[in-house]
C-alpha cells in the first residue's frame, strides 16, 4: 500500500519547499512621481504660458499625457510623448487657469494625476486703468430718489477718492448740456422734476484734479405715491368730517404708488421710529395698528419697486384725539337738530325739552358697551334702555327757573375712555 498525502497538504508542502529555495511574492507597480512647472512664472495678461511635467522615474517621451483647462479635457494637447502644454491668457483681462495632466507612463507604473493653478498679472496699461479707477470713482445720488412731478430735485457726485471740489463738472439733461450749472467745484446739480412717468436722465462728466476724466449718469422719473388714512371710530351719521382716531382704536395705513403694481413693491413700515418687520415686505400696502396714547402717532414708510426705478419715502403724522360727546336738541316736528351742539335750550314754562347725547370718535367695538350717565342739577339719572342716549326734561305749568343738565359716556371696558358734555336748561 502506498503512502497517500492529501491535496492541502502537498500545497502547504509546495509552497513551504519554495521558500527553502527562495522563491519571493510577485511585486506591486511603481508610483508615478513628477512635478508641474510653469514657465515663466509670473505671466503679464496675453502671455503664454508653458506648463511642462518633469518626470522623476519613467521615461517621458513612452508615456501618456492626458491635459485638462478648468477640468474639462484638451484631446488636442494630449497624447503619447506630450509633456508640455502652452496656455492662452486674454490680454483684455487677468485670469486665474487650473491646468491639470494625468501622465500614464504604462506597465509596472501606476497613473498620477496632479494641478497646478497659473495667475496672470495686469499689463501696465491695465495696472494704471485700475488705479485711474480707484482715484476717480464716485456714485450719483438723487434727492428725492423718485420725486414727486413738478417737485424740486438735486443730483450729486458722491466720492470719497478725490477732491469734489476742485474737479471740474460738465452737466447734461437727456444730453443737452447745462452751462450755467456746469464748471469747477458745481458737484450737485438742481432741476425740476417733469410729468408724472416723464423721464430726465442728468450726465455728468468730471475732470478730477488728477486730471482724470469719468462720466456716469442717472435716470429720474417722478411718480406719485397718495397716503391715506383711516379709523374704526364712530360719529355720528350726520357728522360731515372725518373719523378721527382716539386711545386704543385701530388706524390704518395704505401706501397706493401710481408706477407699477402694488404687489410687486416692498413696504417697510416704521412707527415712531421703530421698524414693524411683520407689517414690511412685498405687496405690504397696508399698515395697521392701535393707537395706544392720546399723542400723536408718526408712521415712516419706505416704498421700492426696482421694476418701475421707484423708491419712495413719507412720514406720516395721525392726530390722537380725546372721545367727545355732544349735546343736540330734539325738534317735535323736524327731530334732531344736528346742525350744532347746544350749550343752552330755552322753553316757555310747562313745556318739554328733549336732547340726544352723539358720542365721537369712540372705537368701533365699544358701542354695546357704552353708558350714558345723566345728571340734572347734580342728581344722578342714568341713561334707560333702549335709549339711554335720549332725555326728556318736563316742566309744570308755571313752574320757571334754570336746569344743568350733564351727560357723561363711558366705556365700560376702559378706563378713562369717556366724554362729558353740558347745558342750561331754561324755562321762563
Amino acid at each position: 500500500m502506498k503512502p497517500f498525502l492529501p491535496t492541502s497538504r502537498i500545497a502547504i508542502l509546495a509552497l513551504f519547499l519554495s521558500f527553502l529555495a527562495g522563491a519571493a511574492p510577485a511585486q506591486s507597480a511603481t508610483a508615478t512621481i513628477f512635478s508641474l512647472v510653469a514657465t515663466p512664472p509670473a505671466a503679464i495678461a496675453g502671455d503664454a504660458i508653458v506648463i511642462s511635467v518633469i518626470g522623476a522615474n519613467f521615461d517621458a517621451a513612452q508615456a501618456v499625457y492626458t491635459w485638462l483647462r478648468d477640468g474639462s479635457p484638451i484631446a488636442s494637447a494630449s497624447g503619447v510623448g506630450r509633456s508640455t502644454y502652452t496656455v492662452a491668457t486674454n490680454p483684455e483681462k487677468t485670469e486665474t487657469i487650473s491646468i491639470a495632466v494625468e501622465v500614464s507612463p504604462g506597465a509596472g507604473v501606476n497613473p498620477l494625476r496632479s494641478s497646478i493653478t497659473v495667475r496672470t498679472l495686469p499689463t501696465p496699461e491695465q495696472a494704471k486703468k485700475a488705479l485711474d479707477d480707484v482715484r476717480s470713482n464716485f456714485s450719483l445720488e438723487a434727492d428725492p430718489p423718485t420725486p414727486d412731478p413738478g417737485q424740486s430735485t438735486i443730483v450729486k457726485v458722491v466720492t470719497v477718492a478725490f477732491n469734489a471740489g476742485g474737479a471740474n463738472y460738465q452737466w447734461y439733461v437727456n444730453g443737452v448740456f447745462q452751462k450755467e450749472a456746469s464748471g469747477r467745484g458745481n458737484s450737485e446739480f438742481s432741476f425740476i422734476a417733469g410729468r408724472e412717468n416723464e423721464a430726465k436722465t442728468i450726465r455728468v462728466d468730471l475732470t478730477t484734479p488728477e486730471g482724470i476724466t469719468r462720466s456716469r449718469s442717472v435716470t429720474i422719473r417722478p411718480s406719485m405715491t397718495a397716503y391715506y388714512w383711516w379709523t374704526d371710530t364712530r360719529v355720528p351719521f350726520w357728522y360731515k368730517g372725518k373719523a378721527l382716531p382716539s386711545s386704543s382704536s385701530r388706524i390704518s395705513i395704505a401706501a397706493m404708488a401710481r408706477s407699477g403694481s402694488a404687489s410687486a413693491a416692498t413696504y417697510q413700515w416704521d412707527l415712531n421710529a421703530y421698524p414693524v418687520a411683520k407689517a414690511s415686505g412685498a405687496g405690504k400696502s397696508v399698515f395697521t395698528f392701535s393707537a395706544s396714547m392720546q399723542v400723536e402717532e408718526r408712521i415712516y414708510v419706505t416704498v421700492l419697486n426696482p421694476l418701475a426705478a421707484l423708491s419712495k419715502n413719507a412720514t406720516i403724522a395721525v392726530p390722537i384725539v380725546p372721545t367727545k360727546v355732544g349735546l343736540y336738541a330734539v325738534h317735535p316736528r323736524q327731530g334732531v337738530r344736528m346742525e350744532k351742539q347746544i350749550r343752552q335750550a330755552d322753553a316757555a314754562a310747562g313745556e318739554t325739552l328733549e336732547f340726544v347725547a352723539a358720542p365721537f370718535f369712540f372705537p368701533a367695538e365699544s358701542d354695546r358697551f357704552l353708558r350714558y350717565e345723566w345728571q340734572l342739577n347734580r342728581d344722578a339719572l342714568p341713561g334707560a334702555p333702549p335709549d339711554p342716549w335720549h332725555f326728556i326734561l318736563r316742566s309744570n305749568a308755571g313752574e320757571t327757573g334754570q336746569n344743568r343738565l350733564l351727560v357723561e359716556v363711558h366705556d365700560s371696558r376702559r378706563d378713562g375712555q369717556s366724554a362729558i358734555s353740558f347745558l342750561n336748561a331754561v324755562f321762563r
